[in-house]
């Protein structure tokens, strides 16, 4: 009996691996003969990515800057990238090859390995057959030829943080991590739009992906257009094939092995996939290259043996369901480390009142301690800081100058595209006391003062809804002004931007009276902060009394010492008062 039951649980696992071959060879290559251009489905889903991919291909690094599209439609979707389609236009167009010499030849002269077409680190075309389930990967340039691999579509393990919430795209999206073939991502996907499909082979979250990264940042998709019509077809999704030459059909790891083999300068004649390229006949020979060491920047690592297989992880949920961890990070506290981004704007001018001052302003809290500056003056600080970077900055203002001179360019849009500080004022508070110590600057120069402070708050019976929490309405009186702010118990950290703070919860929303300063959050995350606010603070920042630098900062700007250009003459009449009056 026992035997009987094992030769027939043997068949099924035969038959089962026999089917499943059956579909990776047969059924799933249905589109694969099809002509350059054949319309396989109509996508109901369009999402353009910016893509942004660390290269490092013999020790140092290049940034290169993409568009990715997603296109997806009921059976099948493509996920491609438009320089790989250009480059591969190029194939079949009367001096094409001429194009991709002068670009090589480019990258050459400028070391610039991203006009180099390879080696190529992503798959160019992704399509997937959800109705075999299966992906098909169409790489045309790595090796020279057209390289095909098929996999299944793989059950990735998503934990989801549902409690770190952003806009993108003016979609709510919602946070989920992963480990895939041997990096750990984030993303953000958003219900909003409820179907299972994200860039490159990303896939089976509760809704469509619009930014995902790996914690090195080496590869970063972050939406920036989204067309989505359940009923209606966007655009067709065509099969895309401009070379000629026939595929050569390989297996995915055993591929990524012989590439990284071939780029390293390794032995051709022992070359798996470089020696059936050639029983092909789509290549007669491979030079013999020179051995150097290449960095593994494959986006797929698991093909080396110093990688976990697959999607194994300690954070990965350990069925098919999806694992939610709505409050906490592994081995970390629930208040441990949050992360706020709020959308400041602060009114310029009173007459014009139309005319905001947009930034982005980062709080980091740690162990009841908040930390608020400007995303947009640490950037700036970063990039041009140094002086390589004034002289950079200086070069963009020289030109940017020329063309208004010139009458290219007008002067409001010239300023729109200057790089510009954003606000300056550095706050480290402690949620407990209220004791702050603040930088701020007048011009160039950085002062220091000590504070604290109480706020008295009265709750209000109103409530609203943002980033899919429910929001109650707090009013106080503060330094002056009328202040309102719509907080939420669903997260209790007694924060918010500023000075703001002490509610029975996060503060998502906080304006005064008037609306010459508003605050939006915009994305809360539980994470550990990756950026070194300290870069922000001299060392030799001058001490002064709080109300003293105020009434400074006053004359400063009434006298338009704040901009490097008056676009317009300015009064103390007209500019609006401070956030403290008192």
């Amino acid at each position: 009996m026992e035997m009987q039951m094992t030769r027939t649980i043997r068949r099924n696992k035969i038959a089962f691996f026999t089917s499943l071959l059956a579909i990776l060879l047969f059924s799933s290559f249905k589109i694969v003969d099809k002509k350059h251009g054949a319309i396989i489905d109509q996508a109901k889903l369009k999402i353009e990515y910016r893509f942004e991919m660390k290269k490092k291909p013999y020790g140092g690094v290049s940034v290169m800057n993409d568009t990715a599209i997603l296109l997806y439609g009921d059976r099948y979707s493509l996920s491609y990238y438009q320089s790989a389609y250009y480059a591969d236009s190029l194939t079949n167009k009367p001096g094409g090859k001429k194009v991709k010499f002068r670009m090589l030849e480019r990258g050459l002269n400028e070391k610039n390995p991203y006009l180099f077409l390879e080696p190529h680190t992503l798959p160019d075309y992704t399509y997937v057959d959800y109705s075999e389930s299966v992906i098909i990967n169409y790489d045309s340039e790595r090796i020279y030829v057209p390289i095909l691999y098929k996999e299944p579509i793989e059950d990735i393990k998503w934990t989801l943080r549902n409690y770190d919430s952003r806009v993108i795209s003016g979609y709510q999206v919602y946070k989920a991590v992963c480990n895939f073939r041997g990096r750990y991502y984030e993303a953000w996907y958003t219900p909003e739009i409820p179907i299972e499909v994200g860039p490159w082979k990303f896939q089976g979250l509760p809704g469509a992906i619009l930014e995902v990264y790996d914690d090195d940042r080496c590869f970063f998709w972050s939406a920036f257009s989204v067309e989505y019509s359940p009923k209606k077809p966007i655009e067709p999704i065509r099969w895309i094939k401009f070379s000629a030459l026939p595929f050569t059909e390989v297996e995915r790891k055993e591929y990524l092995r012989d590439a990284r083999s071939y780029m390293n300068g390794e032995s051709v004649d022992t070359n798996k996939t470089l020696q059936k390229v050639i029983a092909t006949g789509a290549r007669t020979h491979y030079l013999q290259r020179k051995k150097q060491k290449s960095e593994y920047d494959f986006i797929e690592r698991d093909y080396l043996s110093c990688h976990q297989d697959e999607t194994d992880s300690t954070i990965a949920s350990p069925n098919k369901n999806y694992s939610l961890d709505s409050f906490t990070i592994e081995g970390v506290p629930r208040k441990d480390y949050l992360l706020l981004q709020y959308e400041y704007a602060s009114l310029k001018d009173t007459i014009d009142i139309i005319y905001y001052r947009p930034d982005l302003q980062l709080v980091e809290i740690s162990n009841d301690q908040s930390v608020t500056y400007s995303l947009r003056t640490y950037q700036m600080k970063e990039e041009f800081g140094s002086e390589a970077g004034k002289k950079r900055w200086q070069q963009l203002f020289n030109q940017g100058l020329e063309s208004v001179k010139a009458g290219a360019l007008p002067m409001t849009e010239f300023m729109n595209r200057l790089p510009r500080l954003g606000d300056q004022e550095v706050i480290t508070l402690n949620l407990q006391t209220g004791a702050m110590i603040v930088y701020d600057n007048i011009g160039t120069e950085q002062y220091q003062y000590n504070d604290s402070a109480t706020i008295e708050w009265e709750l209000l019976d109103q409530h609203k809804s943002l980033l899919g929490y429910d929001c109650q309405l707090a009013k106080a009186h503060f330094r002056g002004r009328n202040w309102y702010a719509w907080y939420t118990m669903d997260i209790p950290v007694s924060a918010g931007p500023w000075k703001l703070f002490g509610l029975p919860g996060l503060i998502f929303e906080a304006y005064d009276e008037k609306e010459h300063y508003h605050y939006t959050l915009k994305g809360v995350e539980q994470k550990k902060p990756s950026l070194d606010y300290s870069i922000l603070i001299s060392p030799n920042a001058t001490p002064i009394d709080r109300k003293k630098l105020i009434s400074r900062q006053q004359v400063f700007r009434a006298t338009g010492g704040e901009e490097f250009i008056s676009v317009a003459s300015s009064t103390i009449d007209n500019y609006p008062k401070p956030k403290e009056l008192e």
